[in-house]
């Protein structure tokens, strides 16, 4: 391909990405990812010059580049620097709390109803469980300056953000276990990520996922009657598991994304997908999918 055509390839999809910044059908973080994944650029580069006069190949290079880059800024990091505020009971009123080294442990306060939790990480190897009743959550972790804000009460709020540190050889850990007695909104955004979400013995009526790249297990279990589920994922393999019995519906808005469904018999119009028990069943989860690159997989057993 020649040069001139490169270039106008390069520049169409950047005005793309701009056009897609601008109107913010997509949140992407063009910074992080461009900052993260810059030598894909130069792989790009260099296919292109191999590949001289088959266009086709160069094209397909670059678009591939191009959804990658999108794959990994897809998810809206959390605004880390404005002050943490917990919502009260009524869910009107808020409190500024501060932050805090992480603790290992954290009692359970009888008076508390409902959680919220609230995790910020970039690359890591995570897994969340049930903890111990005694404990609203217990956490093992080798993540170094790892910032924690906890707010007590009728609603216990708990958040945990990553500064920069370096990072060096070794793997950031972050193991977590949280009460399975009280029901619980839990809000993820991981950039890079392998690991275990594990909520078959917690009550979790509300999960939302902001996924880079990488590989996640999400469990889900018969805790609670309605479960909703919203995924943003850039390039991950998603693997999420539910109950057989469970009703589910799924609400699809994916660009490259490989959906399936196994031992789930599914109907499909406009990009929502119905189980076929979903009117009858007593439990009910509901999906709703924004991903660019990646493979999710339902199974239900």
């Amino acid at each position: 391909m020649r040069k001139k055509s490169v270039i106008g390839l390069i520049l169409i999809l950047t005005g793309i990405a701009w056009i897609i910044n601008l109107t913010g059908f997509i949140h992407v973080d063009w910074s992080k990812a461009i900052k993260t994944l810059w030598p894909l650029i130069l792989i790009a580069i260099g296919v292109s010059m191999v590949a001289g006069r088959y266009k086709l190949v160069t094209t397909v290079v670059w678009i591939l580049t191009f959804a990658i880059f999108i794959g990994f800024g897809i998810y809206q990091k959390d605004e880390n620097n404005h002050e943490f505020k917990k919502e009260r009971a009524d869910h009107r009123e808020y409190v500024d709390i501060k932050k805090t080294p992480a603790e290992d442990e954290i009692a359970f306060d009888s008076i508390t109803e409902e959680g919220k939790l609230i995790i910020d990480l970039d690359t890591v190897k995570i897994n969340v469980e049930g903890a111990d009743n005694s404990l609203l959550a217990k956490l093992n972790t080798n993540i170094p300056n790892l910032e924690q804000q906890l707010a007590t009460g009728k609603q216990a709020v708990l958040k945990y953000i990553t500064q920069d540190y370096e990072k060096g050889n070794i793997v950031s850990s972050f193991d977590l276990q949280i009460n399975q007695t009280i029901p619980w909104e839990i809000d993820t955004t991981l950039s890079v990520v392998d690991g275990r979400l594990n909520l078959s013995k917690i009550p979790a009526n509300k999960l939302n996922l902001k996924l880079g790249v990488g590989d996640l297990e999400l469990i889900v279990g018969k805790q609670q009657e309605h479960t909703v589920i919203n995924i943003q994922a850039g390039a991950t393999d998603l693997d999420i598991y539910i109950p057989e019995d469970v009703g589910l519906m799924v609400k699809s808005g994916k660009l490259l994304t490989k959906l399936s469904f196994h031992n789930i018999n599914m109907t499909n119009q406009d990009n929502v997908y119905v189980s076929e028990n979903y009117d009858k069943a007593n439990q009910k989860v509901e999906m709703h999918i924004q991903s660019a690159v990646s493979t999710i997989e339902i199974f239900a057993e």
